[in-house]
């Protein structure tokens, strides 16, 4: 996992458009711009209006997914988009792990707001099976149902409790 730069902001744009009719299914109605350039002024503008962080995620040296943090209203948001291929593996939930372990010794708050919609069954599993997140509320958004989550930051006392965890729920 490293930091999203101008070192890696292609393959991210790359790795979207490659995956926007999914990416539109489980995380924004949004388009994918239809250029870098565009691309670029997004995030940019994104990054002025509340995006704290966003990480890209590889394996093998392929990019397989991002995840990201954000603030609206004083909360903070996080939220993340894998490849297909690694849903079901461990991987989103380790990057979800060192996401809040980031937010936890680097920003302010006590608690991280994670939604998903109804019908993105790997990242609603991640958040069930876990036992960390608590459903918070459902609502809708853009006509779709919604699930949020609350994680308390003041309960990851031992993050690599929650790394064992995984390793015993999840398989690559």
């Amino acid at each position: 996992m490293s930091i999203l730069d101008r070192e890696n902001d292609k393959l991210l744009y790359a790795f979207l458009k490659a995956n926007e009719e999914e990416y539109r299914m489980t995380i924004s109605s949004a388009s994918i711009p239809n250029s870098f350039e565009d691309f670029r002024l997004d995030l940019e503008k994104d990054f002025e209006t509340g995006k704290e962080i966003q990480f890209v995620v590889f394996k093998e040296g392929v990019l397989v997914g991002t995840i990201y943090v954000y603030n609206i209203h004083d909360k903070w948001n996080l939220s993340g988009f894998y490849s297909k291929e690694v849903r079901k593996t461990r991987i989103p939930f380790l990057t979800i792990v060192a996401t809040l372990e980031y937010i936890r010794d680097n920003l302010y708050g006590s608690e991280i707001f994670f939604s998903t919609y109804q019908e993105n069954v790997e990242m609603n599993s991640i958040a069930q099976r876990t036992g960390v997140f608590e459903n918070v509320r459902i609502g809708m958004s853009s006509k779709r149902v919604v699930n949020e989550y609350r994680v308390s930051l003041d309960s990851l006392d031992h993050v690599s409790k929650l790394k064992s965890i995984m390793l015993a729920r999840f398989s690559d």
